[in-house]
């Protein structure tokens, strides 16, 4: 296993761990992880942790916020709706709304790339695990 080094289109440099293997009578190579940017496999997890942990903490923000304006708008007596269409059109004339608006879709966003970056550090884990056994091999 080793680390290749390739150019992007947009130039920038990527690293990506590679496995190499004798499969009838040619050698093959297989992409075992993509580290992006990250030189090392251990940089490549902590980015990933990093990131990982940056969105988790941007949606537990956002729904505190959203939390914050239905409690507001609740002590006022109005209702919120829970329909997003209708949070939409009310954040056309309303500042509340519009920040409620902005906190669902950041939250929204978010619980999309959990699970994304909680598999994508699963295969980096796993891919370190391959590599420890090849090094001590």
């Amino acid at each position: 296993m080793f680390v290749r080094q390739k150019t992007s289109r947009g130039g920038k440099i990527i690293h990506q761990l590679v496995e190499t293997a004798r499969i009838d009578d040619k050698v093959r190579q297989r992409v075992i992880a993509h580290l992006g940017e990250s030189a090392s496999l251990a940089a490549a997890i902590q980015e990933c942790e990093a990131k990982l942990e940056r969105e988790r903490g941007l949606l537990a923000k956002s729904l505190a916020g959203a939390e914050e304006v239905r409690a507001k708008w609740d002590s006022k007596g109005s209702k919120v709706p829970n329909d997003l269409a209708a949070i939409r059109r009310m954040a056309r004339h309303n500042w509340d709304m519009k920040f409620l608006r902005n906190a669902l879709w950041f939250a929204q966003q978010a619980q999309k790339k959990i699970p994304l970056l909680e598999g994508q550090l699963a295969r980096l884990r796993a891919a370190e695990g391959k590599w420890r056994e090849k090094s001590e091999t």
